[in-house]
């Protein structure tokens, strides 16, 4: 090979791109390294075969064979699908000294190969997406299976407590011992609350709680809730009072209610004179505070700002 030549060669493989030289015939006359490759050849190996010596299909070869009378015929070039085993190829005419097409130039077309790359890296990337999202599905769908059986085995004891409770306190008359069952019921309760809340946590966790996001005004909740547990605090003589905010909050407002209630439960269950506030206090970074039982038994250090 001489120096031209191999120089050539190097020149028509600089970028990568498969080109060949295909003659009236669509015979190979000359091809470089990357076409040459794209068939597990080597360039020498390719020159002056058929397309069908290639492996190209005997269907492509007639299209490819068409398409080059058509390049020799109008002198203007045109895409060919097929020729490379991937990518777009472009067939140019390529003409001699009087102007007279003499050969065909396939040269690959690296944006349109740049392009089906890059359709292909997107279909892998929303292949894998769609597996993920699947995989997290079925991961919650278990999770959920679980929770729900969760709830339902862990609350059979509590079931059961509530009954034996009732029964035990159906016999005792000491007053000091009914004052140690209401202790009792009282502890129940309260591990049946927190188990349901770390329930509902787990579920907000695993996403099978969809939030609905809604805004509403605040008052309307806490009058809810007012109403709710105004038994319970005059059954143990305490006040219960709900100060007005008279602001709207963006939320899901049955979730909120589920965090409000067992925390208003608690305060009620546990202060045993004076009362509980619920209400919005703005504090220095406007973040709301809830319920607040009995003020005046907690240490001057935990006290909340007025």
């Amino acid at each position: 090979m001489t120096d031209r030549a191999i120089w050539l060669e190097a020149l028509v493989s600089a970028n990568g791109a498969a080109h060949a030289l295909l003659g009236l015939d669509a015979r190979l006359l000359v091809v470089n390294q990357a076409f040459a490759a794209a068939f597990g050849r080597l360039p020498e190996e390719a020159d002056g075969k058929e397309l069908t010596e290639l492996g190209v299909p005997a269907a492509i070869v007639s299209q490819v064979e068409a398409q080059v009378r058509r390049v020799v015929l109008t002198g203007t070039p045109v895409s060919a699908f097929g020729l490379l085993p991937r990518g777009e190829m472009v067939l140019s005419p390529v003409r001699d000294a009087d102007g007279v097409v003499t050969a065909v130039a396939a040269i690959a077309d690296t944006n349109a190969a740049a392009l089906a790359a890059a359709r292909a890296e997107a279909e892998r990337a929303k292949a894998e997406t769609e597996r993920v999202r699947q995989e997290a599905e079925t991961g919650r769908t278990a999770i959920g299976r679980f929770l729900s059986a969760a709830s339902h085995d862990l609350r059979q004891p509590f079931q059961a407590m509530h009954l034996f409770h009732h029964l035990l306190m159906g016999r005792l008359t000491d007053p000091g011992a009914r004052d140690l069952g209401e202790k009792l019921e009282m502890s129940i309760e309260a591990a049946e609350t927190l188990l349901r809340a770390l329930l509902d946590v787990s579920k907000l966790e695993a996403g099978l709680v969809r939030m609905q996001v809604q805004t509403f005004p605040i008052d309307e909740t806490l009058s809810r809730l007012l109403n709710e547990f105004a038994p319970e605090a005059d059954a143990k003589a305490l006040r219960f009072n709900v100060r007005p905010a008279d602001a709207e909050v963006s939320t899901d407002p049955v979730l909120l209610e589920q965090l409000l209630r067992p925390i208003l439960s608690n305060a009620l269950r546990f202060t045993e004179s004076g009362g509980v506030l619920l209400g919005r206090q703005a504090a220095p970074r406007h973040r709301p505070r809830g319920p607040v039982g009995d003020l005046r038994r907690l240490p001057p250090a935990r006290q909340p700002e007025p």
